[in-house]
This record gives structure tokens, C-alpha cells and sequence, in this order.
């Protein structure tokens, strides 16, 4: 409820909405892949679905295989496998016509919405920020070891934002890709109850954002 509550406090999910835009789309689907921790399948098949709505969300691949593989390699099959099946449902038309339509039109396309299109000669900066940004999706699927899911959250907002970081078109619509992953990491482990002698507490979560599961894996 509180997340439902802040999603709709937020300015820029009302920018969304009145844009007429799918980014919220990416959010929700981000949320749901996250989510379904417990259904690997389900879980990689969102996370995709997201990627196929924008491709940033398929940075999000290897820190849930990774998250998957902790509890058994046959968990992360089943991840990578939903996943497979909805990367090649949305290719099926013809890999020509896809690439076409989607980074092939995105690689050649020019937006003063970053300061990497904004100014120039600042090529090998963006290069430098893009491998950075590419390095940490794949670090986050081994590294921490001992994870939950709020630090799955956490990290997976790091990746969007990172990835953010390095597009040459950007615009504050993106925003609301990483937002329902932040707001679990920020709020998920807070008590917001007020303490017997006023105040809030400060001791460790009990605020149902989202399974956390059953602790570090």
C-alpha cells in the first residue's frame, strides 16, 4: 500500500502518465520480475518482457540468474529459460527487421537530452561510462555473495541508474524504471510504526514492501 501510495505522490509518475508514454509499463514490469522471486520462470520471462519494452531492463538478467543460482543451478535454468522464450517470441518476426526498428534506429540517433548528445567530443568518456555501467550488471550477479531480496532491489536500481547514466537520449520519463526498485531499497528495512515514546523506530524492518524471503542466501 505505501509503495502503491508513493508511486502515485511521485511528480514524475504523473509526467508519465500524462505523456501517454510506456515507461510506466517498464516499472511495472520491473516490479512484478522482481517480485516473483519465488517463481524463476516467471521472474526471467518479466524481466525480458521489460527488456522488450525498453532495453535497459535486460541489464537486469544476470543479477536475478545470479540471485537464482544461490539457490541451485536448476532455479537459474528456469530463470534463463523464461526468458528465452519471450526474447525469442518478440524476435520471432525476423532478427533484420528487429535489429531495424530498435537499436539499429536507436544507434543512429541523436537527442540533446544528455550531455553526451548535448555537447560534443565526448565520445570516449561515454564509452568509458558505458563499460562501467555494463561491468557492474554483470559484477552484481556474484558480488555481494550473501544477498536478500532488498539488497536484489538496491542493486538492481543501481544497474538502471548506471545504465542511465550512459544513453545518449535520456529524459526524466526514465525515471520511473528504477523507482519501485528504489523505494523497496530505501524503505524496506525502515520501521515506520511510531515508538512508544514518540518518535519512529529504528530497528530492523517489519514493512512489507516485499519478500525479503528468508533472510541472506
Amino acid at each position: 500500500m505505501l509503495l502503491a501510495c508513493l508511486w502515485a505522490a511521485c511528480p514524475f509518475t504523473l509526467l508519465v502518465a500524462n505523456s501517454g508514454t510506456n515507461d510506466a509499463l517498464v516499472g511495472a514490469l520491473v516490479l512484478a520480475a522482481f517480485l516473483c522471486s519465488s517463481r524463476p520462470v516467471a521472474r526471467g520471462a518479466l524481466a525480458v518482457l521489460a527488456g522488450m519494452t525498453k532495453f535497459a531492463p535486460l541489464a537486469l538478467v544476470p543479477l536475478f540468474a545470479g540471485s537464482a543460482a544461490r539457490r541451485g543451478r536448476a532455479v537459474a535454468a528456469a530463470l534463463l529459460t523464461g526468458g528465452a522464450l519471450v526474447l525469442a517470441i518478440a524476435v520471432g518476426p525476423g532478427l533484420e527487421l528487429f535489429w531495424d526498428r530498435t537499436l539499429g534506429f536507436q544507434s543512429e540517433r541523436s537527442s540533446p537530452f544528455s550531455i553526451w548528445g548535448l555537447y560534443g567530443g565526448l565520445g570516449a568518456l561515454q564509452a568509458v561510462v558505458t563499460v562501467a555501467a555494463a561491468a557492474l550488471a554483470v559484477a552484481v550477479a556474484l558480488i555481494p555473495r550473501e544477498r536478500d531480496e532488498v539488497t536484489v532491489a538496491a542493486l538492481g536500481a543501481a544497474v538502471l541508474i548506471a545504465l542511465q547514466l550512459a544513453v545518449t537520449h535520456w529524459f526524466y520519463l526514465y525515471l520511473v524504471w528504477f523507482l519501485p526498485l528504489m523505494l523497496i531499497a530505501l524503505l524496506a528495512r525502515l520501521d515506520l510504526r511510531p515508538a512508544a515514546g514518540g518518535g519512529r523506530a529504528r530497528s530492523q524492518s517489519r514493512l512489507a514492501l516485499a519478500r525479503s524471503g528468508s533472510g541472506p542466501r
